[in-house]
């Protein structure tokens, strides 16, 4: 326990020498299962914020608030409870996806022989940890800064600041598809993927220039195809 927590310290403080420690003895179940109830948490915590955008475009839909809409707002607020004990389940899957990417681009990129799926995958869930805490922090934002009437779009649900503010989502000549993806990159996003690209760098035995590469290219289009997936 104590090798983990200071692992998962070194991740934020001291990277290269968390990953190097983590290469010794991959160690992911408590990372795991961490992250799983982090994102029930955060899940829970921007529950009425989601019931109230959800509320908003379904009353749209069907072009009414009159009758049936208080029977319609329970039902959407059961299938939101549901989506907060299923809300870990997205991210864990995209860690899977993106560790089994990571893995194999590296061996096509020469990596050393001992690297397995097995460190790669504690490598991804460690680096995840980064936009877990970033999930955290924008969701003491939401519930410090804005009211539930406030939120009329799901870029209205991040309060930290990223590439979107440089766009108008009202105006027409801005695609939705961009204003979404733009809204992946901040700061947090930024962190996470040098960290990330310095872990795998290290299991890995790869340059940094290689582990860089890989790694943006796998996070865009991972991130693209995802967006693509929701919006679409």
């Amino acid at each position: 326990m104590n090798r983990t927590l200071e692992i998962i310290t070194n991740i934020f403080v001291k990277p290269r020498k968390g990953f190097t420690e983590l290469a010794k003895k991959p160690i992911w179940v408590i990372v795991f299962v961490s992250i799983t109830f982090a994102a029930i948490g955060i899940a829970w915590v921007v529950l009425p914020f989601s019931i109230q955008l959800d509320s908003k475009f379904q009353a749209l839909e069907s072009g009414h608030y009159g009758p049936g809409a208080l029977q319609k707002r329970i039902e959407i607020g059961i299938f939101h409870f549901i989506g907060v004990l299923l809300s870990p389940v997205p991210s864990l899957i995209k860690c899977l996806i993106f560790a089994v990417c990571l893995y194999l681009g590296a061996r096509l990129l020469g990596s050393t022989n001992e690297l397995t799926f097995k460190l790669m995958y504690a490598v991804v869930l460690h680096a995840e940890l980064i936009l877990v805490l970033s999930n955290l922090i924008n969701g003491a934002l939401l519930l410090y800064f804005k009211q539930i009437d406030d939120i009329q779009d799901f870029t209205d649900l991040q309060v930290l600041p990223g590439l979107h503010l440089l766009l108008d989502n009202q105006a027409e000549a801005t695609p939705h598809f961009m204003f979404q993806f733009l809204s992946q990159f901040d700061l947090f996003s930024m962190w996470y993927l040098w960290v990330l690209s310095l872990g795998v760098a290290v299991v890995a035995k790869l340059t940094m220039r290689k582990s860089v590469l890989l790694t943006v290219s796998l996070w865009l289009a991972i991130i693209s195809s995802l967006l693509l997936y929701l919006l679409y």
